[in-house]
């Protein structure tokens, strides 16, 4: 048990349906990328993964979270931006994990930047024994010359999800049951018909329905840099 599915979309404004047959004690993952600041959520029981980061070559915002499937959702992922329409997010379900410390490990790769064909590599984590392996690509397009799309990954990572506007690009990756131990880097390549684009990514374990210990950020959380909740779910 691992992936179980994934929806997307782009716009300013949910809400969208969470991902199509999540279960109770599933874990749910939602990755934000957008090229205005200011996301707002009107969700409660999500966790922030890691602080919200800055990529600086378009003024981008990108934001990971998850949450435990308890029985109170009303089916919906909702949030508002502050302007404009350039957001995508992606939401996954992910089934067999643990409820009480969901995350091994996550890293994140600072970002930098290049013209298509672009291979994003993400830093090596170490995972634990069954363990699934999450990996994100943000892409944040500089000059709006053309859509994003991620593909040929790591050996042995399946494509979760790939979503483009013309400022603001996601995908992602994920690879079920490892053994344990380091990863090692992991790519992925994303093609564009025309443009550049700065990139930067998560890689993240899910502990396995037996457990792992609770994970910490690979630097500081910076407070003048997060994301707030306002309301409820």
């Amino acid at each position: 048990m691992a992936f179980r599915s994934a929806v997307q979309t782009t716009g300013t404004a949910g809400p969208i349906n969470l991902p199509a047959g999540y279960q109770l004690d599933d874990i749910l993952v939602a990755v934000w990328s957008s090229d205005f600041g200011g996301i707002s959520m009107a969700n409660t029981n999500w966790v922030q993964i890691d602080s919200t980061r800055s990529l600086t070559t378009d003024g981008h915002t990108i934001s990971v979270w998850y949450r435990v499937v308890d029985g109170t959702e009303t089916g919906k992922l909702t949030w508002t931006i502050g302007g404009g329409s350039d957001l995508s997010c992606d939401c996954m379900a992910f089934s067999g994990r643990s409820t009480s410390a969901p995350i091994t490990a996550f890293l994140y790769t600072a970002e930098s930047s290049g013209s298509s064909p672009i291979t994003i590599t993400l830093n090596a984590i170490t995972a634990a024994a069954g363990d699934d392996v999450l990996a994100l690509f943000m892409l944040d397009t500089t000059d709006g010359g053309g859509t994003w799309s991620g593909g040929s990954y790591t050996s042995g990572y399946a494509e979760a999800f790939d979503i483009s506007n013309a400022w603001s690009s996601l995908f992602g990756a994920y690879r079920e049951n490892v053994s344990g131990g380091t990863t090692g880097n992991v790519q992925g390549v994303a093609t564009s018909s025309g443009g550049s684009a700065g990139y930067a990514g998560w890689l993240i374990a899910l502990a396995s329905s037996g457990g792992g210990p609770p994970a910490t950020p690979d630097t500081p959380v910076d407070p003048g840099n997060t994301m707030f909740f306002a309301g409820s779910f």
